[in-house]
């Protein structure tokens, strides 16, 4: 019985456990940090935030919240590309030529992966570097799942990227403080305290929802209550307040891997339990149907921009484990504890795999120019944990995201994303929604 009992529990584990939320703290590091490169994006106070949630929000986060959205672009490092590198040369063909005058949308996808979640804000620091403003100005459309999803929420309420990996590297000892003794997997319960991470996270979101971004956004989690996926839409939660929800229920819910969290249970802003608009949720880890939410955003960025548009999709993962295969003679052997962080890591492999085998396909280069980009590098095992905070794993996860742009072939190939991105803002070339065309 009790071997039964451990065993669903540990297949608990094997669906839902892969991806891990960081945490913030913004009071001291983010607001009052001398040293950041990039200054915060200003955000305006969201229309549906009540005076009451207004006035309970952090003094500081309100003295980022006032001032107009769009800062002016920055001085950029970033080598002007001339039309012809753009559009390519006589060598092009004239088919490829016409789809290359059409607009463009830039859009970045964040991974999810727990603590790893590191690399790609390090790699969305050294982008800032380079562009010399905030990732927000970069891209137009925005989507991450678990980690990447708090990635994106930060990112697009105007977090500078470098406070972001800060923040991860302060808070994470916080956020994964185990809550028993001798839990492996989370058999005895959920390892670590939901509310440990909320706590966290209202430090930037307080009196804040969903449609508190300004730019478009996607973050899915899974409603077990309804037995199927929700996305979070921040368009959606502009137009219509039954689709608005907390900002600390949407990141932490994307993030409620099973046995790591306990689930999020929440509902839609602002109704009150009696009211008939009011739908209730009870979310986990969107990471279970799509750890890389790229294939669920682009079906949301056909409808918003349709499909006469080219696309400068930039995705970056949180790492990729260098697995030795194992023998099929210690597979037969495995028993369900020595078979769960097998599982996990394949799960979380395979589905970042089916987005590495689909994306290239969907999004093919159009003469020479690159429509999509991933960024994933490889890492060791020792450093593959989802919930590793000790000082030494988080600096080497921070150094995979910098390895980037050490590798030249790499390097190369950012520096012409990058090139890329600045040539459709500066010529005039983003995609504007179908709404924003009639």
């Amino acid at each position: 019985m009790i071997k039964n009992l451990c065993i669903h529990y540990l297949s608990m584990s094997f669906l839902f456990g892969q991806s891990i939320a960081w945490s913030m703290d913004l009071r001291d590091e983010v607001i009052n940090d001398p040293s950041s490169d990039v200054a915060p994006t200003a955000l305006t106070e969201h229309p549906n935030a009540t005076k009451d949630q207004s006035e309970t929000a952090d003094s500081k986060m309100e003295d980022m919240c006032t001032s107009t959205y769009f800062l002016s672009r920055p001085p950029k490092q970033v080598e002007t590309l001339p039309p012809e590198a753009f559009y390519g040369d006589d060598t092009v063909s004239s088919e490829a030529s016409r789809l290359l005058e059409r607009p463009w949308l830039p859009s970045l996808h964040v991974y999810g992966g727990g603590i790893r979640g590191i690399i790609p804000a390090t790699v969305l620091r050294e982008f800032e570097k380079l562009t010399g403003e905030q990732t927000i100005h970069t891209f137009d459309f925005f989507s991450g799942t678990s980690t990447g999803g708090i990635v994106i929420g930060a990112i697009t309420a105007g977090i500078p990227a470098r406070d972001v990996v800060k923040l991860y590297k302060k808070n994470d000892p916080t956020i994964f403080a185990p809550t028993m003794y001798f839990n492996p997997y989370g058999v005895r319960g959920p390892q670590y305290d939901i509310n440990n991470l909320r706590s966290v996270l209202e430090t930037f979101t307080k009196g804040r929802t969903l449609g508190y971004l300004h730019k478009d956004v996607l973050i899915p989690c899974f409603d077990v209550k309804g037995m199927k996926p929700q996305i979070f839409k921040s368009w959606s939660a502009r137009l219509n307040e039954s689709h608005n929800f907390w900002l600390t229920d949407v990141l932490s819910a994307t993030a409620a891997a099973p046995t790591y969290f306990s689930p999020v249970q929440f509902h839609n802003y602002p109704y009150e339990p009696d009211h008939r608009n009011r739908r209730e949720f009870i979310g986990v880890d969107g990471a279970i149907f799509d750890n890389a939410s790229t294939s669920t955003a682009f079906n949301s960025i056909q409808e918003l921009y349709g499909t006469d548009i080219n696309h400068l999709a930039v995705a970056l993962g949180t790492g990729k484990e260098a697995v030795v295969s194992p023998s099929y003679e210690s597979l037969k052997e495995m028993g369900a504890l020595a078979l769960a962080p097998n599982l996990i890591n394949w799960m979380i492999t395979a589905n970042v795999g089916k987005t590495e085998y689909e994306m290239p396909r969907y999004l093919k280069p159009i003469g020479n120019v690159q429509q999509y980009y991933e960024f994933n590098p490889i890492i060791d095992s020792d450093h593959a944990a989802l919930d590793n905070t000790s000082p030494e794993i988080l600096d080497q996860l921070e150094q995979y995201g910098m390895d980037l742009f050490e590798n030249e072939d790499t390097d190369a190939s950012i520096q012409k994303l990058l090139s890329r991105l600045d040539f459709i803002h500066e010529n005039g070339l983003v995609a504007k929604k179908i709404s924003e065309q009639r």
